[in-house]
């Protein structure tokens, strides 16, 4: 796998780097790694890869008995992505990554709250659907 660093000098640049069929994800800290929140998450309260996992069921299913109390809209219980979306919308540590089509979604991300330097991730989308595959 090659990675290719570009620095931006000028905002208007961007408009270059963007491109069809392609998938970015902003990173505020430019030396951020494609890592999940719930990674991230078990990381900073030092949790055991051996415990991870039911860390992440009971995560889920009291997400799941606290949701039901104020939407009107609830998934099916065994809707597990739709779930984790629910989740990872309200801010909840999930093991999904947000990617978009709009590198310029990504750039407000990245910039949003950054206090240095910034990173857009770009994947070449069939490059990542090629890897699903196998």
């Amino acid at each position: 796998m090659k990675f290719k660093t570009v620095t931006l000098k000028a905002w208007k640049d961007i408009r270059k780097h963007s491109k069809h069929g392609w998938l970015y994800r902003g990173h505020r800290e430019a030396n951020w790694k494609l890592e999940s929140s719930f990674e991230r998450c078990c990381k900073r309260h030092d949790v055991e890869p051996g415990k991870r996992r039911e860390l992440e069921r009971r995560l889920f299913r009291e997400f799941q008995r606290t949701y039901t109390l104020y939407a009107k809209h609830t998934p099916l219980s065994n809707s597990i992505i739709e779930w984790l979306s629910l989740m990872q919308h309200y801010g909840a540590p999930t093991r999904l990554l947000d990617f978009t089509y709009s590198i310029y979604v990504a750039a407000y991300f990245a910039t949003e709250e950054a206090d240095g330097e910034s990173a857009v991730w770009a994947l070449d989308a069939k490059w990542v659907s090629s890897l699903l595959k196998k």
